[in-house]
This record gives C-alpha cells, structure tokens and sequence, in this order.
C-alpha cells in the first residue's frame, strides 16, 4: 500500500511521534484502516521520515505499535549502553523488558508515552551497534497493510486497483468433488500461522491440530494472539455485527489448509490462530510464536517439516534485515533443524521488500546446513507473474496463486443479500448469487497469500518422494526455489511454464 494512499484522514506520524491528521482526504475506505489501527493500538509512520522504496518513488507505509520496542539477540551486552542513553534522552520514561519485548512507559500516571520510532531514530544517531539491536513493533498484515483482502479492489493503492479488476477477489463458488485420499505412511508437518481453521467437512474426519504443547508442558493455540480481535475462522469473522460485514480476512486460514490438504493429501495440518478476520498481528506476537515453535522443533527433532508465513510488512530502513535480527534468528533456528517456510511475496505489484519474505536472499539463509527460506510470488492460470504480485531480486520462488478454489468455513456469511430473488414454480425461492454467503463451503480467492501454501505442500510431497530425510543439506535440495527463465528461442519475450518441473526453473541458492 502506498504511503499516499493512506495519509490524511488515516491520522499519520510525525517525527515527534504525535497522531495527527491533514492533508488531502484519504482514499475509499482511510476511514476504516483509522479504524483498524485503533483497534491494534497502532498508527503509521509519516512517510517524510522514512526512507524511498527505490520502486519509481512510491514510498511504502510502515505501520507499528509506539509503545513498544522489540530485541535482537546482541541486546542483553548492550543493556547499560540502552539504559544511559534512555536516562538521557527520556528522563520521564521506564522501559520495561519482558523477554524480547521492550515496554515504554511514561513514569508519571496519565502522562503521554514516547514514541517508538523518535527513540529509535535518537538511538540510530548515536549507537549504530545497540540500534541494530532493537526494531519498531511492527504490525503485520496478510496484505501487508491495513484493510483489502489477499487481493481486492479499491483499497486506496493507486495504479494496482486496475490490476485488482482483472483477477478474481474472494468469492463464493462450488466444488464437486471428494475429500483429498491420504496415501498412508509418514505424515509430514506443516504449521500454518494465520487466521486459523474454521468448520467444513474436509476437516471433521481428519481435523487440523490447533493446540500444540511445548517443552515444560506449556500449551499455545488455538489462539496466540492476546489481544481483542478473536482469531479462530467462523468466529468473529463479522467484526462489524450492527452492518452484517464479513471481516477482509474471514475464512483465510481456512482457504489456506484446504490448499495444503488438495496438494499434499498426507500432510498433517497444524493451524494456530495468529491473527483476527481484519488480517493483522503485531509483530512480538509472531515473533513470540516462531520462538516457541523453534524450541519445540529443538527439544522433538523432526517434529515439523515446514512452515506457511502469509503475511508481510514494509519496513521504515532500507537496512531492515538488521533491526528484524529477532524474528530472523528464529525463523533461522528453524531452518537449521530442518523446517523449510514458505512466506508470501506480498500483493503491492512492487519491487520493495516486504518482510520477512525479503530475508529468503540473507546470506545465512544461504548456508548448507540451513534450508532455505522462500518468497512466493504468485503465477496466473498461464504461469506468467500475476500483475498484482510483488516481485525483485528478493523473490526466489514462484507459484500459482490466482483463481485458485479451496475451502471456506460453511458458516461464513455476511448480511448481504442476491441482488435478485423471487418465487418460482410451486413457490421455490429463485435467486441470483450471494456474495458473501459461503455455505457451500468453497471460495475462489487470488494472492501470494495462496501461492505460497501451494509451494509448500508441494515441498512435502518432494520430501515423501525422497524418503523423508532428516538432515537440512538433504531437504535444502528439495525445497522448489527458482523463478521461470526465458526460453532463448522463439518469440521474443516468450516464458517457460512455472509447472512443477525442476528442469524449467533457475535454482536461486
């Protein structure tokens, strides 16, 4: 989403961090997306104040919590250098540590707290080393910013809701046919960290794992988010109750663990409620979630196979991979014990990076003994790149991801009505379709949200083929990386098919 798109209404940061508004009115729907930053205690940086994407430009938001700060791994050596230059430049503030999290607190009842971003530009200034050890709290989002589905139309992005016209957004559809067949033997593991998993048949006879316990006996799911918003797909899905509103993300889970289930039938499912119907999360919650994950995958060696990451920010640095050092480390923990995660490339039509796909180019993701980490770009119909996805140097993978058909929970349905309905022969109700009622059960949704589920189970069935083995060198060779490369024949311009087929693709490690 571009930082012009958002500005004015929305209320925007400034460098002293204040919450303001001005400027030119805000796009159809700013005043949704204010909403919505309330809601998660967020707000946006002012685009003056932080740096150009480099794509023709267009600045990109960044959207964070102001009264947090999140640690990198070198913090703990750095901790008297922090508390002198808190001291200094804020005497009316305690900072408050909680693990990787860093509250900050006004000392006095009722006083204004400081703002996030300032300090962190004042640390930059003075101790480049403690500065690359501390990041804004990011809130992440499956669209990588506030408001609009995977891909939808008039979300205040200007130049892509032409792009967004010619693809399908998420709609309701029919699908007969059978449950996906398990082939029988191991099953593989893949986490799925979103929106979690609603109702629907596919999942009764074999049902997804949504609780999961971790070393010491502690148990996370099926909801990791503490805040407001409940998570869980076909619960709270209508976050506007007086409207009848389907949440943009309703049912995104949900479409997500169908497609792992259509693809690798064998995989066994694990889907944990990150975020609420609206699509966002702030990022010590994500965070706090792949460290769990890590240290399960550390104390049960094997214990997952991958892990589905469909969702982004874009960051306030252009030297962002050094200020995400937490959630890098333990998205690299992973790695090197043998989880391959599959991140969506972002649907902003953009070569800016958004994180954490970008870290799939880090040269530690590059390492043998590490599986490497993919940024999925989707691929229409024809295998050619969707105009809507994100894509650059950064992004090593690619897979279909438009008009793809999976499952959506068969008790999501907003208020809206067929815009024709009648009686018919012997008084039967005749209608045109409804929109938003998805009692069917299946949905067709387009989005590097969608192409990169496929990709992983993809993955998995590679990793069936091959016998399942343990170690990261063996898996790192199976992990489907590589874009489409031009042919060197006939028409100019002409591209090899993105089909799964090893020999078509350019291995980006």
């Amino acid at each position: 989403m571009t930082a012009a798109g958002i500005v004015g209404t929305v209320g925007t940061v400034g460098p002293a961090g204040t919450v303001g508004r001005g400027g030119p009115p805000g796009p159809p729907g700013t005043a949704d997306r204010a909403a919505l930053l309330r809601r998660h205690g967020a707000c946006l940086l002012d685009p003056r104040h932080h740096h150009s994407s480099g794509d023709g430009g267009v600045r990109l938001a960044t959207a964070y919590r102001p009264d947090t700060l999140l640690l990198g791994a070198g913090f703990t050596r750095l901790r008297a250098r922090f508390d002198a230059l808190v001291a200094d430049l804020l005497p009316d503030v305690e900072p408050s540590i909680s693990g990787a999290r860093l509250e900050l607190r006004p000392r006095r009842p009722g006083a204004t707290g400081p703002d996030a971003w300032r300090l962190l530009r004042d640390v930059q200034a003075r101790d480049a080393e403690l500065a690359a050890a501390l990041t804004l709290n990011h809130l992440l989002s499956v669209p990588e910013q506030p408001g609009g589905n995977p891909l939808a139309v008039d979300h205040g992005r200007p130049g892509l809701d032409r792009y967004a016209q010619s693809f399908p957004g998420r709609g309701p559809v029919t699908l007969p046919a059978p449950r996906p067949r398990r082939a029988g033997g191991r099953r593989p593991r893949v986490v799925v960290l979103d929106t979690g998993i609603g109702r629907h048949p596919w999942f009764l006879a074999d049902p997804a794992v949504t609780e999961v316990e971790l070393p010491g006996g502690r148990r996370i799911g099926p909801q990791l988010d503490p805040g407001p918003v409940r998570p869980a797909d076909g619960a709270g899905d209508v976050p506007q109750p007086l409207l009848g509103t389907l949440g943009t993300h309703a049912g995104h889970g949900t479409f997500v663990a169908g497609l792992l289930r259509q693809v690798c039938p064998d995989a066994e499912i694990v889907a944990l409620a990150l975020m609420g119907a609206d699509g966002l999360v702030a990022e010590d919650v994500l965070t706090g979630a792949v460290a769990d994950l890590a240290d399960l995958q550390e104390a049960v060696p094997g214990w997952a196979d991958a892990l589905v990451l469909s969702l982004g920010y874009y960051s306030e640095s252009r030297h962002d991979r050094a200020y995400t050092s937490a959630l890098k480390g333990h998205l690299l923990r992973l790695a090197r014990a043998g989880v391959a995660v599959f991140c969506a490339a972002g649907n902003d039509a953009t070569r800016a990076e958004s994180f954490p796909a970008a870290l799939a180019d880090d040269p530690e993701f590059a390492e043998p003994d590490v599986v490497p980490l993919a940024a999925v770009a989707a691929l229409t119909a024809g295998g050619r790149v969707a105009a809507f996805s994100n894509d650059g140097p950064w992004v090593n993978a690619e897979e279909r991801g438009v008009g793809l058909v999976s499952t959506a929970p068969v008790g999501m349905a907003g208020a809206a009505r067929p815009a024709v309905r009648a009686r018919g022969v012997r008084g039967r109700p005749r209608s045109s379709g409804d929109a938003d009622d998805f009692g069917s059960g299946w949905a067709s949704w387009s989005g590097t949200s969608f192409a990169a589920p496929v990709l992983a189970a993809r993955y998995l069935n590679r990793l069936l083929d091959a016998g399942s083995p343990g170690s990261a060198p063996a898996r790192r060779a199976l992990v489907p990386l590589g874009r489409t490369v031009r042919r060197t024949s006939g028409p100019a311009g002409a591209r090899i098919s993105a089909a799964d087929d090893a020999s078509d693709r350019v291995p980006d490690h």
